[in-house]
């Protein structure tokens, strides 16, 4: 093999020598290339990692404001409210789309899923939450308070009535009737703010008093009275069935904001908090795998130039005799 370099022509050992030179300094830029497009292609993921986490913490304050806003749409029934309401579950639902989409952590991407089906739940909820709200107004605002007034007015046309026939009992019975009809009234607004049972107890106790005391009233007087037809009696059931409508709607709204919707809110935070605890593994993993690249990378690069500096003198030794020799063989063969 030796002899058969030394015989080639002078100008083929130098090429293959430049070639050999170039080759080697080639491959080594190529190899130096790739591992920079690795490490460039790590900070991508670093930084494309970093804005999805500060965009589901974004996403987890959103959900929160949307749980304060529920709260505060159960005191006013703002309509404004409402509406933000839903432009931030549409932002929200948004973003999600968005962190899905460019999630590729299979871990990750699960947690996800489940945030965005949390988040679906919570939207059917606000759906309803409108409509849980007005009928509770409905029946808080409108029939009770109609009731209360009706009831009222009967009971004081039966008091002038009965003074003015003198009729004494009867003016005693009707004003312990009345002052029991609005404490009974009373108290019904009262167990939906308080939302004790002993409440609710008192407002029957007091209807029983009421039927007792309206037994009492004669006949005769509440015929001679005839407030618009009523029927004292019916309008008691009335506000009874009413008011067990009241608490149950007031309950099933109050369920649906604090349990349903709080509970919500919780799990999102929970899921959020997950994809955040899996996502520094995901980046700690990363920047171990860079840092492992980069040492692997800088010990072939100081091995490739420990090896290329014997081979360049190998070949600098191997030009100087081969080559001096043909050229010492010219000389000698013109002198």
């Amino acid at each position: 093999m030796l002899s058969f370099f030394n015989n080639l022509n002078i100008g083929i050992k130098i090429s293959l020598g430049f070639v050999l030179v170039i080759v080697l300094f080639i491959s080594l830029s190529f190899f130096i290339t790739g591992k920079i497009e690795n490490l460039d292609k790590s900070v991508d993921e670093l930084t494309e990692l970093s804005e999805k986490t500060v965009l589901v913490l974004d996403i987890n304050k959103d959900v929160l404001d949307l749980q304060r806003m529920a709260l505060v749409y159960g005191r006013a029934g703002s309509e404004s409210i409402f509406e933000k309401m839903q432009s931030t579950y549409n932002l929200i639902s948004s973003n999600l789309a968005k962190v899905e989409e460019e999630t590729t952590d299979v871990e990750s991407k699960s947690l996800v899923k489940n945030m965005i089906a949390v988040v679906n739940r919570y939207g059917d909820n606000i759906n309803s939450l409108k409509n849980r709200y007005q009928f509770r107004q409905e029946l808080l605002d409108v029939k009770l308070p109609g009731i209360r007034t009706t009831g009222t007015e009967y009971l004081k046309t039966i008091i002038e009535y009965s003074k003015e026939k003198k009729d004494f009992e009867t003016i005693s019975i009707s004003q312990s009737i009345l002052q029991l009809w609005l404490e009974a009234n009373l108290d019904a607004d009262l167990i939906v703010k308080s939302r004790e049972y002993v409440i609710k107890k008192r407002v029957y106790s007091k209807l029983d008093e009421i039927n007792s005391l309206n037994g009492k009233l004669s006949p005769r007087l509440k015929d001679e009275v005839n407030f618009n037809n009523h029927d004292f009696i019916n309008l008691i059931t009335q506000f009874r069935t009413t008011f067990d409508q009241a608490v149950q709607a007031n309950r099933i709204y109050l369920s649906l904001v604090n349990v349903v919707m709080a509970g919500e809110a919780l799990e999102f935070t929970i899921l959020a908090n997950k994809l955040r605890e899996r996502t520094l593994e995901v980046l700690d993993g990363i920047s171990t795998r860079s840092k492992s690249e980069v040492t692997y990378s800088n010990q072939i690069i100081k091995l490739v130039l420990l090896l290329s500096i014997p081979f360049i003198i190998l070949i600098a030794i191997f030009y100087k005799y081969s080559i001096s020799k043909g050229i010492k063989a010219i000389a000698s063969t013109f002198t």
